[in-house]
């Protein structure tokens, strides 16, 4: 169904914000992995019938070719980015690394919609 949104929100749009295409892009800026997956999904973020996997594929393959608008999520991507700043002093202050994980918003693996 998000894939049909995208396509009928490109081919028919009018304003030209393409909300549907910029969450699917916000979404995929998220997935990483399965991992990630999971966690959206516990969360109720996303709800799925297939396989965590495919979900992860389909999302990372999908936005390869979107173009989002590039204000949309602005103010959600600033408080992640705040909230990521303040866990990061906060484990500085402990004398804590991000346990190994490697997979979160600072990670250099985030596509650069992500710094909009």
């Amino acid at each position: 169904m998000l894939l049909n949104l995208i396509a009928y929100e490109t081919c028919c749009h009018a304003s030209g914000e393409l909300w549907v295409t910029s969450y699917a892009c916000f979404l995929d800026s998220l997935i990483q992995d399965v991992e990630d997956v999971k966690v959206l999904q516990s969360e109720g973020v996303l709800n799925i019938f297939v396989r965590e996997q495919e979900v992860a594929d389909l999302f990372n393959q999908m936005s390869r070719n979107l173009v989002p608008n590039p204000y949309a999520y602005s103010y959600v991507k600033r408080r992640i980015e705040l909230d990521r700043k303040s866990i990061i002093k906060k484990w500085a202050s402990e004398g804590r690394t991000s346990g190994g994980r490697g997979n979160h918003p600072s990670s250099s693996s985030r596509g650069s919609w992500w710094q909009t």
